[in-house]
């Protein structure tokens, strides 16, 4: 019996120290013979959870490919130990491309979320390639994955793989018809990330009503980043316009919104606001009644009385809040006050108007 064998025995020492101890020796020993693997991988299943972390990484430590199996069943298991997991597989690197590609064999999509974090953290063409090939199709979740986990780890990867994603970014954008949303949805997420940002142009026309809903929320999320240039602002209008005017996807409505209250933001025509007042949505008519009052008051001062009766609360609340901030509203909410409106909405007008604070000049 010589040294290997006798520190192979200690492997079931009743000792869990020396037993971890015995482990981590044998898994740095050169060369690597078969007899420390096979051992090693007996010890790993003997373990108890609270001391697989240490076999797995004494099998690590031999490099040897067959250990592969192993590492992906702890994986596989979801134990505490599956991030280390992923570390070991990510550093077995074409070994791993080659052990996921036999897993997934006859499996267009993913066979699990893990996988993409395996394979997104290899730094190699071949894992893009792979992670590309799959996203059409993956689900809703595994497409967010595969845009985190790149974005995760794109300044590990070397040039021919950040190469490859730019150009499969580029040509699943340019045929969309043979993407699900999720994929499209992703790679819009990708360009600015891998280098090769859309322009405000450009991301306009995904937000249109030409497209998924989806996608368009998500095309309006990006516009919100994405900053805009005078040439830009005519499309990004009409899309923003579009977006607000949607009577079917609030979600479409909400994250146009927040496109058009940012900073850079085009402002719309006023044809444009009078024709968003009436929208189901309040929170656009609202926002239709701020912008009046803020770019066109006299228009404001012509339409927003209207509103001070109107049958929701909100839209009441929304339309004396924009004509207390221009001259001559507050006139037109007094008028309301003292018309002949019901006296219930009279009463509810002045007691906004009361807790609004706004102070009236004498000649008012």
């Amino acid at each position: 019996m010589d040294t290997t064998d006798r520190i192979i025995r200690m492997l079931d020492s009743e000792e869990g120290e020396i037993a971890i101890a015995a482990a981590l020796v044998l898994g740095r020993l050169r060369p690597v013979e078969q007899r420390v693997v096979e051992a090693l991988r007996g010890a790993l299943r003997r373990a108890p959870a609270s001391a697989r972390s240490y076999f797995l990484d004494a099998l690590a430590a031999t490099q040897d490919a067959c250990v592969l199996e192993d590492v992906v069943n702890s994986l596989l298991a979801g134990e505490n130990g599956s991030e280390q997991a992923i570390r070991i597989l990510r550093r077995f690197g074409a070994k791993t491309l080659a052990h996921v590609t036999r897993i997934h064999e006859g499996h267009e999509g993913w066979l699990g979320g893990a996988w993409i974090k395996v394979v997104a953290g290899i730094p190699q063409r071949d894992a893009i390639r792979m992670l590309f090939d799959k996203l059409p199709h993956c689900n809703w979740e595994q497409a967010r994955a595969t845009s985190l986990f790149i974005r995760e780890n794109w300044e590990i990867y070397p040039e021919p793989a950040k190469a490859l994603a730019r150009r499969r970014v580029k040509e699943f954008l340019a045929t969309p018809k043979r993407l699900p949303p999720h994929a499209l949805v992703t790679c819009l997420k990708l360009r600015r990330p891998v280098g090769d940002p859309l322009d405000a142009t450009e991301i306009a026309a995904w937000c249109g009503p030409g497209q998924e809903s989806s996608v368009r929320r998500h095309a309006l999320e990006i516009l919100a980043e994405t900053p805009l240039s005078p040439p830009d602002e005519e499309v990004v209008r009409h899309a923003l316009f579009s977006a607000l005017a949607d009577g079917i996807h609030r979600e479409i409505n909400t994250a146009a919104l927040h496109v058009a209250t940012g900073a850079s933001a085009p402002a719309f025509r006023v044809e444009q606001l009078e024709e968003l007042l009436g929208r189901k949505n309040l929170s656009v008519a609202a926002f239709a009644m701020d912008e009046m009052a803020r770019i066109a008051p006299r228009v404001a001062l012509r339409r927003l009385p209207d509103f001070l009766m109107a049958p929701h609360p909100r839209q009441r609340i929304a339309a004396m809040e924009a004509l207390l901030g221009i001259q001559g509203g507050p006139s037109a909410v007094l008028a309301a006050l003292t018309g002949d409106a019901p006296e219930p909405r009279r009463r509810e007008l002045a007691e906004n108007l009361l807790r609004s604070g706004v102070r009236f000049s004498p000649a008012v």
